[in-house]
This record gives structure tokens, sequence and C-alpha cells, in this order.
């Protein structure tokens, strides 16, 4: 074999090591437009090898599997509720604003108020489960509505406090009436990366 044989077999394996050729009987043109079949004992075993691995890349990529709906979830996702809504086939919930103060309602009720309340399902503050047809939040028809959040009571702020803490405000108040600040939202709003400060939601209560 010529020393330019020689040299376009190399160049020839070197390309294959990289994924340019192929594996089996392959061509390279030598000079004058000859064809040079090379056959694959000749060439080296690395270069079979990379060549392989380098195919089967290829292949993998050819046909990538379809994603599951838990690989498209990001942590805005889950902290939004969109996760779940995801998986419930539910509506997304639309972002309502803690910030505005719009969604916020301030009443003052006689006790008993007949208003059951219940813990956030991450211990975070309570919010309105229920209204007791007895009690003066229903027969007044005062603006109390089930899932609203309760945020101050007479106006010191309890938003956050545990499910004792946040009725003892109510319960421990010796007043005939009892004034309640409530947000009409859904809690990851409230509580997540939109919270209000304690300085604007005390300007609220």
């Amino acid at each position: 074999m010529t020393g330019s044989s020689r040299m376009f077999t190399g160049l020839w394996a070197l390309a294959l090591a990289l994924g340019l050729g192929c594996l089996g009987r392959a061509a390279a043109f030598a000079p004058g437009g000859s064809a040079l079949r090379v056959p694959s004992s000749r060439v080296p075993a690395a270069a079979r090898v990379v060549a392989g691995l380098f195919g089967d890349v290829k292949d993998a990529f050819k046909n990538p599997s379809a994603p599951q709906d838990e690989d498209r979830i990001t942590p805005i996702d889950r902290w939004l509720g969109i996760d779940k809504d995801r998986r419930s086939s539910q509506p997304v919930k639309t972002f309502v604003d803690p910030q505005s103060t719009a969604n916020y309602v301030r009443i003052e009720l006689a006790k008993p108020m007949g208003i059951k309340f219940v813990e956030n399902e991450d211990g975070k503050g309570i919010l309105v489960d229920a209204l007791v047809a007895s009690g003066s939040a229903a027969t007044t028809g005062a603006d109390v509505k089930s899932g609203d959040q309760l945020v101050g009571v007479d106006g010191a702020l309890v938003l956050g406090a545990d499910f004792d803490a946040a009725l003892g405000a109510i319960t421990g108040s010796s007043a005939a009436t009892v004034k309640l600040c409530l947000f009409r939202g859904p809690a990851q709003f409230l509580y997540g990366p939109t919270r209000p400060d304690d300085a604007w939601l005390a300007s609220v209560l």
C-alpha cells in the first residue's frame, strides 16, 4: 500500500472514531477519485468501539421517551397548586392578589358568631369551613364564606397562627362583639411568595 493510501486509511479510521463513519465495509476516496475499500478487520478495535458508542447515542436521541406529567411540574407549579390540578384534572385556581384591599372582608359580629373554623392543610392559619344556622353570621347575612382565610381579630394579626392560637384570639375576647378581617382567596397566595408584609396587613385590619 502506498504512503497516500495509508494516510487516507488512517483518516478514515479517525472519522469512524468520531462517529462520522459506519461499521462494516466502507469506502474512502483516494487521490484521483478511485474508491479505496477498507475491510472492517483493518479498522482499529478502539475506533469500532467509539463508533458504536456514538451510534447508541444517536439511537437514544432518535426515539426519546415522552416526559411524564411529573417531569413537567416545577416548584412554582407546586406553590400555585397546579401540580395537584394536573393529577386530578381539576381547573387551575385563579390567582387572587393578597396585596389588594379589595380581596379582604372586614366584619363585626355578635357572639356567638356561629362560624366553624378549620386549620389549613400545612398547619398555617385557619379558614372558615361552615356557618352554623343559629349563629349571628348566618342570621344577619354577614359577608362570610367558606374558604375565607382569617387574617385578624379585633385589630390583632393572627395570620399564620396555629388553630388554638387563632381561635383563642376570638374566644379570649370579653367584648360582646368580635371584629374579623378575612382574606377571600386560596391560602397558597396569602402564605406564598406574594404574602404581604405585616405592616401592610396591619393597615388592612
